[in-house]
């Protein structure tokens, strides 16, 4: 029981370590979610969107790591 506990204790650490990007993750799948169940989105489109939605936070994500704190 240790174990799991100290395994979830590190996964929300790592999430609230990078909260913007964990969010905008979130975001994509979520609003991804919705167009296609409205069917605004074909699913075949989606696995696209959802790659290019995260691999655009993750750089933006990077980027913000990057600069130098003031």
């Amino acid at each position: 029981m240790d174990v799991l506990k100290a395994f979830l204790q590190t996964i929300v650490k790592m999430f609230a370590a990078d909260l913007w990007l964990s969010v905008t993750a979130i975001a994509v799948v979520a609003i991804c979610g919705v167009a296609l169940s409205a069917g605004i989105l074909p699913g075949s489109v989606l696995p696209y969107l959802l790659a290019a939605g995260v691999m655009a936070a993750l750089v933006i994500g990077v980027a913000r790591g990057a600069r130098p704190k003031r």
